[in-house]
């Protein structure tokens, strides 16, 4: 018995499985046999299997899409990616038109990345409908970034690697990610680095149906920067010496934790 038909007995539900060399063919294999089967698609195959299907039949082109790839008379997958003029499709693909036109052709330089140990935490909004505001996209961000932030906070926990999901209108997925020397938490580092990621990659007025903001790489409690509670250099270890006290104060039920200062203002 195959794997498909096992997972039907034993569960109940359908599965087609797609086997390929990389993300975007495993994905095009796994739509071929629905919704029982298991499809193997190599690169050698894309021009006899893949490039006839229907272009609304590749993934990352929506039914928003569909329009301008008729006004271009680009019916099938393979006439995608034989597509000459670059520039008409850019007007439809934007920053993204190299990276559609190598799925068309079978490539897919993602990398599926492997996490073991602590995982990641993170934080996603769906919207109520399709945005394509910059404005309202960035204080989506914000929100994201302050939950999340919560979240570690509750937990103990800061990382190094910061990524960014973005799932537009046609269910295009793009995931970014960036790496910090020093491991992050708060809010506002967190807000800047997503909208660094954002910046760099959002297709301009792409409508956008998702947004999630996740931390990965997390430190070590003996990576873990000793803070100097004495002599803080900048304002932002003012504010975590604040937090440290204000911590310490709820834990124990007290106030006997204030900084030198303040006593100092109280004796004049």
């Amino acid at each position: 018995m195959g794997d498909s038909e096992t997972h039907l007995t034993e569960v109940g539900l359908p599965c087609s499985i797609g086997v390929g060399p990389n993300m975007f063919l495993a994905k095009m294999a796994s739509d071929m046999k629905k919704p029982m089967g298991i499809t193997v698609l190599r690169i050698r195959d894309v021009p006899e299997k893949m490039w006839p299907l229907p272009i609304g039949d590749m993934r990352g082109v929506g039914a928003k899409t569909l329009p301008f790839m008729e006004e271009l008379n680009i019916k099938t997958i393979g006439d995608l990616a034989n597509y000459k003029n670059l520039n008409e499709l850019r007007d439809v693909f934007g920053r993204n038109t190299e990276e559609i036109i190598a799925r068309a052709n079978g490539h897919d330089d993602r990398v599926i990345e492997m996490e073991t140990g602590s995982k990641s935490m993170g934080v996603s909004e769906t919207m109520l409908e399709d945005v394509t505001d910059y404005e309202e996209l960035r204080g989506m961000l914000r929100m994201l970034a302050r939950k999340l932030s919560s979240r570690l906070k509750e937990e103990h926990k800061l990382g190094s690697r910061i990524t960014l999901r973005i799932c537009y209108y046609d269910f295009r997925n793009a995931d970014r990610s960036l790496h910090k020397e020093q491991p992050i938490y708060k809010p506002d580092d967190l807000f800047l680095a997503a909208i660094t990621l954002f910046d760099a990659n959002w297709d301009e007025g792409e409508a956008v149906r998702l947004l999630g903001l996740s931390v990965s790489e997390f430190m070590s409690e003996d990576a873990a920067k000793q803070m100097n509670l004495f002599s803080p250099e900048t304002e932002d270890e003012k504010e975590e010496i604040r937090e440290v006290l204000s911590d310490l104060n709820r834990l124990l039920g007290t106030k006997a934790f204030v900084r030198a200062s303040t006593l100092l203002k109280g004796t004049k």
